[in-house]
């Protein structure tokens, strides 16, 4: 069982981990026409992933989870607070997605109640380009996030090598590196959730055409 953990909640329902406070009160409306939040948006999202690739590969994986706010949590449970940066500019710069933690979010993180999960597998760019690597490690160890708290799932599918070659030639800030390191092929994913969602609506405009009958073929069509 592994409790997807949120740090917001608007009606009822989850705000994505990591979003920019100032987006919370269009969120609902505005989700599914805008790509330029600091996370989730990399894809224009559907109905399907509006919170995100994280719990479609829960779903697909057949794994249970259970959507709870931080006050639901308990010691010893799988609690995973998931956050997917969209433009590194925007989520690492501008809208710091780290930064939009909230405090007790952070405090849970630190007492090992909960892990970060980083799903940033739609990138597959090298580590060390634009520095972005070196903005993640600053802003983690600037919140005093433990390096064993964070999974980081990476597009690379050599993320191991790189990442290698990487501490070769940089040394991390604040001494933070990413100990639990996984890669994942998300093209193939989005790809196969894309050519299902194809098939999907085709069958479903297939069973709104009209089906053929004796009375059909021999009615005559009005003249307008």
């Amino acid at each position: 069982m592994i409790n997807l953990v949120y740090d917001n909640f608007k009606n009822g329902q989850p705000i994505p981990n990591g979003l920019s406070d100032k987006y919370f009160s269009g969120w609902e409306e505005e989700c599914l026409r805008r790509n330029d939040y600091n996370v989730l948006t990399r894809f224009i999202p559907t109905e399907r992933n509006k919170m995100g690739y994280f719990p479609l590969l829960m779903e697909k994986s057949q794994h249970q989870v259970n959507i709870k706010s931080l006050d639901q949590i308990k010691e010893g449970e799988n609690n995973w607070l998931v956050i997917e940066p969209n433009m590194l500019d925007r989520s690492l710069i501008l809208e710091n997605c780290f930064g939009c933690l909230s405090v007790n979010a952070r405090k849970a993180i630190q007492k090992g109640l909960v892990k970060l999960v980083i799903y940033y597998a739609y990138e597959a760019f090298p580590l060390q380009q634009c520095h972005w690597m070196e903005l993640v490690e600053r802003s983690l160890g600037m919140l005093q996030i433990p390096p064993e708290q964070v999974i980081f799932v990476f597009g690379d599918m050599n993320l191991e090598q790189n990442f290698e070659q990487y501490l070769r030639f940089n040394r991390p800030w604040f001494d933070f590196t990413f100990k639990s390191r996984h890669k994942f092929a998300h093209f193939e994913f989005e790809f196969q959730e894309y050519v299902q969602e194809v098939q999907k609506n085709a069958e479903e405009s297939e069973q709104q055409l009209v089906v053929p009958s004796e009375e059909l073929k021999e009615r005559v069509r009005e003249k307008q």
